[in-house]
């Protein structure tokens, strides 16, 4: 089992979801809006990985919640940071969650953590 925080590798599948989360509103007037992100999605489709923030490991599923860090890559590249998911700038601050990824979708690169 991975711990939280580690940066991990994440092949695209479809057996997991993904949202984004943004938050709009200033002040008293702040909420959040939480969308589906329907896969494939054109930056995201088979044979490719991003890279995101183990923050929740599920016992009863044996499955993990990660934050996107960057990505996607294709499966042959090496990871720069550049960040592909991005939220429209009148759209509010995004933060885009994948839940319900099982282990074998995950790699983790202990000299990276």
């Amino acid at each position: 089992r991975y711990h939280t925080g580690i940066e991990a590798e994440v092949m695209y599948s479809e057996s997991y979801s993904m949202t984004v989360e943004i938050k709009k509103g200033s002040g008293r007037d702040k909420y959040t809006v939480v969308k589906d992100v329907n896969l494939p999605a054109p930056v995201f489709r088979p044979h490719m990985y991003l890279v995101a923030k183990i923050i929740r490991y599920d016992r009863d599923t044996g499955s993990y919640d990660l934050d996107y860090t960057s990505g996607p890559y294709l499966a042959d590249e090496d990871p720069d940071g550049t960040k592909l998911f991005k939220v429209a700038d009148c759209a509010g601050v995004g933060t885009f969650h994948l839940k319900g990824v099982k282990p074998m979708h995950i790699t983790v690169d202990l000299y990276d953590n």
